[in-house]
């Protein structure tokens, strides 16, 4: 996952992730990250059109946006 998110920030690549919220609901999501450490992760979120932040270990898979179709 390191690499996805270097990767993302760098070239500012939007990611979708598959997410455990604390409640226990599960929600796909296109997120855009500003920044993350060992816990959380800041996004720009496109689902709720907010900058939202994440837990690490509640996401149960990430990967880049396919932009060509």
């Amino acid at each position: 996952m390191q690499t996805i998110l270097e990767t993302s920030c760098v070239k500012r690549q939007k990611l979708c992730m598959i997410y455990k919220s604390e409640g226990g609901n599960f929600t796909k999501r296109v997120v855009r990250i500003q920044t993350y450490d060992d816990r959380l992760i800041n996004a720009w979120c496109f689902k709720s059109q907010a900058y939202r932040r994440f837990l690490r270990k509640n996401i149960l898979a990430i990967e880049p946006v396919n932009t060509y179709g």
